[in-house]
């Protein structure tokens, strides 16, 4: 008898100790299926924001306001060079004047990439400015290269070339600036 009576005992107090257990269990579950569903918004919420971001990525076109209307600048090409950390930039440039001249600045230029970083010419290693001359309907290939870029680098948000253009044999007086936006690099 005694033997029963502790088994029913133990008995009792497992199943009051299995609701107990239960009852923990069930709030558990409940507050994970909440923080699940918090998850699960969330990463809808980023997966939709990345796929925004990428169709702009991928729409986006390279624009192109040039120094003077005398002028038609066409980009031909921006490779970049992970190991030297360099992007090569090449412009085609014609004017539709009498003989002409540009000059570029590198001293006022800039390459902005698409996280604000700013970076310097390679070409102001040479001196700050160079000079082009250009015959009527004769297009003039322009190089510019920007160093200490970082490979990866997707893209320049601008490229702002510093320009002026004069008569072959006076300086150059009136400096504009040529914006070159959204253009990708390819590496």
């Amino acid at each position: 008898m005694m033997k029963t009576i502790l088994f029913l005992t133990l008995l009792a107090f497992s199943f009051i100790g299995t609701a107990q257990t239960v009852e923990t269990l069930k709030k558990d579950l409940a507050n994970s299926k909440t923080e699940n569903q918090k998850l699960n918004d969330a990463n809808k919420f980023l997966i939709e924001k990345l796929n925004f971001c990428n169709a702009i990525a991928a729409d986006t076109i390279t624009e192109i306001k040039s120094f003077s209307n005398l002028y038609s600048i066409n980009l031909l090409s921006c490779k970049g060079d992970s190991k030297s950390q360099t992007v090569t930039i090449e412009l085609l440039v014609e004017q539709n004047s009498t003989n002409k001249k540009f000059t570029v600045d590198y001293s006022m230029s800039n390459a902005i990439d698409i996280i604000g970083k700013q970076n310097q010419f390679a070409n102001r290693d040479n001196g700050y400015y160079e000079f082009y001359e250009v015959y009527t309907g004769t297009p003039i290939r322009l190089t510019v290269v920007v160093k200490n870029v970082m490979p990866g680098t997707e893209a320049f948000s601008m490229i702002a070339l510093r320009m002026a253009t004069d008569e072959i044999d006076k300086n150059p007086v009136n400096f504009q600036l040529t914006e070159i936006r959204n253009l990708k690099i390819t590496w």
